[in-house]
């Protein structure tokens, strides 16, 4: 009975590790838009497949990038959508290739939307320019220019 419990201590504790280490936690669409709302956090939507090598890709090496996943973890909300089980959704937002990422105020309002694979160096520039609030007053593309 002892060794049992020891085997659940050690499976709790490395299961905070896990999240301590700054595992991202993705919720389903449903889940983070009123979470965002409450949190007054912005939503980043990543619509993937299974068979996507580029999703795959952007999970295993940009959202890993210790800037990106600090970003993510501490300024948005994050959704991941499987774009083959919610095609309603995925239509919805206009999903024609995948990776697609989404990204919208709390309300649910679009601030921009991502086509394609992005490594981590440009898709933190995204990120800085959504926390930073200077989406408001500049497009992506100006912000880039002005080395912001």
């Amino acid at each position: 009975m002892r060794s049992l419990m020891t085997v659940f201590l050690l499976m709790v504790l490395m299961a905070g590790v896990a999240v301590a280490d700054g595992e991202l936690m993705w919720r389903s669409h449903a889940e983070a838009m009123p979470e965002a709302a409450q949190q007054n956090k912005p939503v980043i939507i990543h619509f993937t497949a299974d068979w996507c090598s580029w999703c795959t890709k952007m999970k295993k090496q940009t959202y890993t990038d210790p800037a990106v996943a600090e970003f993510m973890r501490d300024d948005f909300v994050l959704a991941m959508v499987n774009s083959d089980e919610n095609q309603l959704l995925s239509m919805y937002y206009g999903v024609q290739s995948l990776p697609t990422i989404w990204i919208l105020d709390s309300e649910g309002g679009g601030i921009t939307k991502i086509s394609g694979y992005r490594d981590a160096k440009a898709f933190v520039k995204y990120l800085e320019w959504v926390s930073t609030d200077a989406y408001h007053t500049q497009s992506f593309e100006q912000y880039v220019s002005s080395g912001s």
